[in-house]
C-alpha cells in the first residue's frame, strides 16, 4: 500500500464519457479500498440514470443549478453527503453542471425496470484511467458528440 500523496493538475486530466451527455475526469480510483474521486460534467439536457450508492458518497457543485429529487435544489457551492444504499431517481439537468464527487464504494446504475444497467466502481474507473487517447476519443464521440447530434444540443 502506497502512502505517497496523489496529485493531479486539473488541466492535465483527460475527460472520458460516463453516459450520454455526461463525462468525467477521474482523479483517483483505488480498487483495494473501493474509493474513487471524479469531476463530473453533465451537459445541459443530459440525464444521469437512476442509481444506488453501495458506498457513501459526497459531492460539491462547482457550476450550474438544478434539482435532485432526493437531495433537493443545488447551485454552485452546494455540498451533499449521500449515505450508503441511497437510491436516486434519474437526475435531469437543464444547464451545464460540474461537480466534484468522492465515493466510498460502487454506484449501481439502473434500468427503469430496476435491472442493473452498469456498475461504476473503483476497478471500472481505474480501467478508464488506463485507456489511451484514441479509446477515450471514440467513447466520447459516441456518448457526447452523437448524443448532442440526436438531441439537438450544441
Amino acid at each position: 500500500m502506497s502512502v505517497a500523496p496523489v496529485i493531479h493538475q486539473n488541466a492535465a486530466m483527460p475527460w472520458t464519457a460516463l453516459a450520454p451527455g455526461i463525462e468525467m475526469q477521474i482523479f483517483h480510483a483505488d480498487a483495494e479500498t473501493g474509493e474513487w474521486t471524479v469531476k463530473i460534467f453533465m451537459h445541459a439536457g443530459s440525464t444521469l440514470p437512476r442509481h444506488r450508492h453501495v458506498g457513501a458518497s459526497e459531492f460539491y457543485i462547482l457550476d450550474g443549478r438544478g434539482t435532485h429529487e432526493e437531495a433537493g435544489k443545488f447551485e454552485p457551492g452546494t455540498y451533499a453527503f449521500e449515505p450508503a444504499d441511497a437510491l436516486h431517481s434519474p437526475v435531469h439537468v437543464h444547464e451545464d453542471v460540474k461537480l466534484f464527487m468522492a465515493s466510498y464504494g460502487p454506484s449501481v446504475f439502473l434500468e427503469p425496470s430496476g435491472d442493473t444497467l452498469y456498475v461504476g466502481d473503483a476497478t471500472y474507473f481505474a480501467k478508464q484511467m488506463e485507456r489511451g487517447p484514441l479509446a477515450r476519443a471514440v467513447k466520447r464521440f459516441f456518448f457526447i458528440t452523437v448524443w448532442k447530434l440526436f438531441t439537438g444540443k450544441n
